[in-house]
This record gives structure tokens, C-alpha cells and sequence, in this order.
């Protein structure tokens, strides 16, 4: 124990880009974090009976943040947070698992092993990296008197456990895969299959040769298949869901704050000597750049902004697609192409085409002789988006249009209705509403308009209340529609599935589905996009489906049998007269549609050329006598007649090359695979306890 009381003592800068390295296993002793639910539950969940503190997930989630928010140079926002708590969950789980294995497996690593990594002749790289020289050099040297300084014992104290954990997870990671090997069989086969190329002649006979309409599938083919097949059919059991979503949508009140918030910095900038880049670095959401940017890119408010200001001007608050911006505007350009505002009324003429003339020329008459033009865009129009909108499309350049809508609206007046013009959508009703030339180089301050914390506790409170009223005074659907809330039905899912469809990824939200009864409301939970109330739509029991559920897809799979089985006799009709004349074109004789082609350098993994991926020919070709006619090999998508006429030969001398390469290769592919198994199994397995729900909303 003296060498490693001696080992503690790293200089601070000696970490310096390790505190990413091993997150996962960093030391997680309980903090002095205040409980967030005062009187609530000590545990935020449990794992097989060990439980885990509200200290240790608020360790792990503000070392995930702090992390991902100095990789990102940005603030997660709420959306993001949840989704990094659900990662920061299944961290802990996993930790907990692997602790729970290690110690039925009697896996530990002591304090000896620990100095031989760190003292050894070859100390981690992540250490290492941090004393490299001039010449690109380990500088051991340096190294030695870092980790015996006295003044870093406690770096060192993390840096041990972060060793301690990782050498834990590969001990367990030996154990599980102690017995994996790769057999000589399986080299070879891997480098087969990626080295050897073959050519063919070939001819095809394939299901898409044939018309459904040449197949009769009747009910009884489909029961009978359905009969045959019912495993496949097996029904887990399902829940789906009712629900209201409280939306993350900023309020018109954080909508205002941004807008206060740029009016100081504008008060700022017009008393101060500091340059607009200064301030673009302190108070922007996005990096100082200068752009220059046409009516087409700038949203409505800000064109009529910048069309107003001087040169050297500073301009806003004002709305921009992002959020709000003030806008310097350095200079004012005009463009060789003109850009158009325009809107307009379609009438689709996916109908009658006739139909659908008449119909827009009445309503080009109807304008033209004083009718309301928004109104009966919003009326009449197919294009529902610009409808709404009173036919607005906004501004637009060369390019962004058909070339018949463009060309109308390059010749037409502004203010100008023009007469019904023909394009591939149907018939158009056009009126050009501004023309512009203009391009404006700005720089900018943008804010964008997130949500508040006293939005989302508003949101809270009107899910909180909803909950409430459906579970004590009136129905899930009375009070939806009292308070004009829209209800949205899920789709069935199973227990372990990976998101809800329409919800996402939430275990407090499956658990409450499969432990619950039918109609059941639950409290507030949390989804990525908002605060939610679910009730339980439908419970279905494990069994199988239905058969009037699947007769479509049944239909297929008979219909596709019974062109395979048509298939067959047609090509053993041709491989009789082809092996007869020796000619591969006298196919065509016995069924004129079978393709005859050859494909060359395929291999027994890829796509064969004009066949597609068909393993029992490419299997086939790899072992055939060259020059032999095949006797008729059938596939999934149809039957198949080939010729072998070249295969290149298996280079030993490569294949000694590469051997341990790729044996080294496919071990790590079994060794990885059966660990994420094994890890999903001992998780499939565990008795989880999701207390969240009690601390966060």
C-alpha cells in the first residue's frame, strides 16, 4: 500500500482531456445535492433489491451535462435533457448490473494491479498522451515526477477508480467470453467469401416476371397456410393507449422575454464603442458570420426591416425563422435574376382535366369581377398549406418553381390576377404581389425562443389538473373536450418495446400500461416533446392474430409460393431443351420472357448483376465445374439456369497474409456480440425499479 499512498500526488494538468475517458465508471459517492421532492422517496429506483439514491443519479446526469455541453458549446434544452436522463438511467442500471455479476463471478482487481498499470513500462495511453515531447516522444521522465508529486493526491485518488472500473469490465468481459473461438474453418470461410469472384452465364425465370393476375389464391390456400404457420402468427402481449400532450411550446410570455432581452442589447450597442462582432459573441445563440442573404432566405418581417434600414444601421428585434435578430446591415446588393412574392389558388387535376379547367376559369371570373381572393384560396384551393394562408407562397427565386409557374409569374404585373395557367399539379390562379431584386449583407444577433421554466411549470399545472379531474370527477374524454384537448390513440405495442409510437422512449409510461387495468389514467409523466396523461385504451392478451388481420399479408406470401412453384416447372421445361441444343438462347423457345445475361465478378456475399442477391446461386458458382450447364437452382425470387465460365483462384499467399487479421477480426465480432447480448438478457432479467417519475416532471 506505500506505493500507491505514494502514487497519489498528480498535478491538476495531468487530467487535462481524461475526464470524458470511462464516464460510465467514475466513482459515484453520494453528493450534497438538495432532494428536489421534499418528503418524497429517498431511492430514485432499484436494481434486484439494491437501490440507488437520488445522490448518485444527480452525480452521473451533471457529469453527462457538463460533458456534452462542453462538446456541443451549447445548453441542452429540455427535450435533450430527458433524453440524457434516460442515458444517465441506463448508465446506472448497467453499472449496477455489472457490480452485481462481478461479485457473483468473485471478480475484483486489487490494489497491486493498479500500480503495475500505472507504474508499469507501459502506463495507459490516455495517461501517457499527456507527457509527450517535442519529438512525439513519451517523456518518462516527466511522467514519474507527475504521479510523485504530493500536491495531487486526490487526482490521482479519481484517476485509480476510473483504472479500477475499466479493468473490472474487461476481467468481466474475459469471463463471459472465455470460451469464444474462431475456428480455421470460419477464417477461411470469411475470406472465401470476401476474396473469390466468379462470372456466369445465366438464365432467370423471377416472380416479377409474372402478373398477380396469372395466380388464383383462395380462402382456402390462405387458411391452410395460415394453419401451417400459426407460430408465426403468436400475438405478446399488448397495450395501446389514450392520451393529451402538453406540448413544449414556448409561450407569447418567453416569446416577450427575447424580445426585452434584445432591446437592452440594442440600448447596449448604440451607447457602446465596442464592435457588433463583440457583442455577436457575447449574446448570440448562433457564431458571429457576416452573410448575405436574399428576400427568398429572410423571413417576411425581416425584408420589410431591412428594405427600411440604412446602410450601418442597426435594425430589430425582429422575427426571423430562428427566433428574433437584430441585424446590422453592412451593405445593400441587387441581383441579376428578380425574385417574385406571389400567391395563388390550385385546382388539381388529378380528376377530369376538363373538370378542372372549367372550374378554375369560374373562380379566375369570380376574382376578376370582385370576389375576395384570400377567401377563396382558403376555400377552394388544393394546395391546403398556401391556402390557409390566403394562397401566400412567399418569396421566391429562379429555380424554386416549375418552370410554367415561374415563367407566368416573371411576365405577369404586380397586383396582376392572371388567367388559369397548366402545370403539372393542375390549373393555377396566379397573382404576383411584390418583385425585388434586392440581397442584403448583414451580420446579427439571433436568440432563440426556448421554453421558461415558468412555462413548463404552467404546462405542469394544466396536465397536473387534467390528471386529477379524469381520475377523481369526470371522464378522460368529457374533460378533453371541456378544455378543447386533442386526444391521440396509440397504435398496440408490447412490453418491451423500444419507444411508444408517437411518444417515444419512456419506462414509466410502458410500466404503467402493462400494470394497470383498462381505462386507467395515469399522473403526469414526461416525454421528449412534452408533459403527457395517458389512459389505457386496449388490453390485449397473448395468443395469436387473427386471421382477418393477416389475410392480406398471407396472400402475398401464397401468391409468391405459387409463382415459385409455376417457376419450377417452367425451368425444368428449359433446362431440358438447353441442355438438349447446348444454346442458352433457346430458353426463349419454352418461355419468351426468361432473361438470359451473364454477371461478372460477383461473390458469394454480394449482389449477383441482373439476378440480385440470391445466395444458393452464388453458393452454387463458388464450388461448380467451369463450362457445365447447372441443373436448375432455385432461390427466393425465382429459379435459375447458370454456366460458371470463370472463378479466380484462392491466393494462399494472401490468405496466409491476412489470416490473423481476420481471425482477430471475427473473435472481436463473437466477443462483442455475445457481450451486448449477455448484457440485454441480465437486463431483460432484473427486477427495475423506475422511481423518476417522483423527482422529475
Amino acid at each position: 500500500m506505500g506505493a500507491m499512498a505514494r502514487m497519489r500526488n498528480l498535478a491538476p494538468w495531468f487530467i487535462i482531456g481524461v475526464g470524458g475517458i470511462f464516464v460510465l465508471f467514475m466513482v459515484l459517492s453520494d453528493s450534497n445535492i438538495s432532494q428536489l421532492v421534499s418528503g418524497g422517496e429517498r431511492f430514485i429506483g432499484e436494481v434486484n433489491g439494491t437501490e440507488i439514491t437520488y445522490q448518485q443519479f444527480s452525480a452521473l446526469y451533471e457529469n453527462y451535462k457538463k460533458t456534452r455541453e462542453e462538446q456541443t458549446g451549447m445548453e441542452l434544452d429540455e427535450g435533450q435533457l430527458e433524453r440524457l436522463r434516460d442515458e444517465v438511467w441506463d448508465a446506472l442500471i448497467t453499472q449496477e448490473l455489472f457490480r452485481q455479476k462481478m461479485e457473483e463471478y468473485n471478480i475484483a482487481v486489487t490494489d497491486e494491479e493498479i500500480v503495475n498499470i500505472i507504474m508499469g513500462p507501459n502506463p495507459p495511453e490516455f495517461l501517457k498522451q499527456n507527457f509527450i515531447d517535442s519529438t512525439g516522444q513519451f517523456n518518462r521522465e516527466m511522467y514519474d515526477m507527475a504521479i510523485t508529486d504530493p500536491r495531487n493526491r486526490d487526482i490521482l485518488i479519481q484517476i485509480e477508480e476510473q483504472i479500477r472500473e475499466q479493468k473490472l469490465r474487461d476481467k468481466l468481459t474475459s469471463y463471459l467470453t472465455a470460451t469464444i473461438t474462431v475456428s480455421e474453418a470460419e477464417i477461411r470461410r470469411a475470406f472465401i467469401e470476401q476474396t473469390l469472384q466468379m462470372d456466369a452465364q445465366f438464365i432467370a425465370v423471377q416472380t416479377n416476371m409474372f402478373p398477380d393476375s396469372v395466380i388464383q389464391v383462395s380462402d382456402n390456400d390462405i387458411q391452410e397456410y395460415y394453419n401451417n404457420n400459426k407460430e408465426d402468427y403468436q400475438l405478446e402481449e399488448q397495450r395501446a393507449l389514450r392520451y393529451v400532450l402538453f406540448n413544449y411550446i414556448p409561450s407569447k410570455k418567453d416569446s416577450l422575454a427575447v424580445i426585452k432581452d434584445l432591446t437592452n442589447v440594442l440600448n447596449k450597442l448604440q451607447s457602446d464603442t465596442s464592435t457588433f462582432k463583440t457583442y455577436v459573441e457575447i449574446y448570440s445563440d448562433n457564431p458571429y458570420k457576416k452573410d448575405t442573404l436574399s428576400v427568398t432566405q429572410l423571413h417576411p418581417a425581416s425584408v420589410t426591416a431591412l428594405r427600411n434600414a440604412q446602410v450601418g444601421q442597426i435594425v430589430g428585434p425582429v422575427i426571423s425563422f430562428d427566433g428574433y435578430n437584430l441585424y446590422k446591415l453592412d451593405r445593400k446588393l441587387l441581383s441579376s435574376d428578380p425574385f417574385i412574392k406571389a400567391s395563388h389558388i390550385l385546382i388539381s387535376s388529378a380528376g377530369e382535366d376538363e373538370t378542372a379547367k372549367k372550374e378554375a376559369d369560374d373562380i379566375y371570373e369570380q376574382i376578376v369581377s370582385g370576389a375576395d381572393f384570400e377567401t377563396l384560396a382558403k376555400e377552394k384551393s388544393a394546395d391546403t398549406y398556401s391556402g390557409s394562408k390566403g394562397g401566400d407562397l412567399g418569396w421566391f427565386g429562379k429555380g424554386m418553381m416549375i418552370d410554367e409557374f415561374w415563367n407566368a409569374c416573371l411576365s405577369a404585373r404586380v397586383g396582376e390576377i392572371q388567367k388559369p395557367v397548366k402545370t403539372f399539379y393542375g390549373y393555377h390562379i396566379i397573382k404576383v404581389t411584390e418583385r425585388s431584386n434586392e440581397k442584403f449583407v448583414v451580420e446579427r444577433i439571433t436568440n432563440k425562443v426556448k421554453t421558461s421554466s415558468r412555462t413548463y411549470d404552467s404546462l405542469y399545472n394544466k396536465a397536473s389538473d387534467f390528471s386529477y379531474l379524469v381520475q377523481n370527477e369526470t371522464t378522460f374524454d368529457d374533460e378533453a373536450k371541456l378544455s378543447k384537448f386533442e386526444i391521440i390513440e396509440t397504435p398496440p405495442f408490447v412490453k418491451d418495446a423500444q419507444s411508444i409510437p408517437g411518444l417515444g422512449t419512456s419506462k414509466a409510461i410502458l410500466n404503467f400500461a402493462f400494470e394497470n387495468d383498462l381505462g386507467d389514467v395515469s399522473d403526469v409523466m414526461r416525454v421528449p416533446s412534452g408533459f403527457v396523461v395517458v389512459q389505457i385504451a386496449q388490453i390485449i392478451e397473448k395468443g395469436y392474430q387473427p386471421l382477418e388481420q393477416l389475410k392480406a399479408s398471407i396472400q402475398s406470401i401464397v401468391m409468391r409460393e405459387k409463382k415459385i412453384e409455376m417457376i419450377k416447372g417452367i425451368i425444368n421445361d428449359i433446362y431440358a431443351k438447353v441442355k438438349q441444343t447446348g444454346n442458352l438462347i433457346d430458353a426463349k423457345i419454352i418461355f419468351k420472357d426468361a432473361k438470359i445475361d451473364s454477371a461478372n465478378g460477383f461473390t458469394l456475399a454480394g449482389v449477383i448483376t441482373g439476378i440480385g442477391n440470391e445466395y444458393a446461386v452464388a453458393k452454387y458458382a463458388a464450388g461448380a465445374e467451369l463450362n457445365k450447364l447447372s441443373e436448375p437452382i432455385h432461390g427466393f425470387w425465382g429459379s435459375y439456369i447458370i454456366k460458371v465460365t470463370k472463378r479466380s483462384e484462392i491466393d494462399e499467399g494472401l490468405y496466409k497474409a491476412q489470416r490473423n487479421l481476420m481471425r482477430d477480426q471475427l473473435l472481436m465480432t463473437k466477443k462483442q456480440s455475445y457481450f451486448s447480448q449477455w448484457i440485454e438478457s441480465i437486463k431483460k432479467e432484473a427486477k427495475i425499479v423506475d422511481n423518476r417519475y417522483l423527482f422529475f416532471r
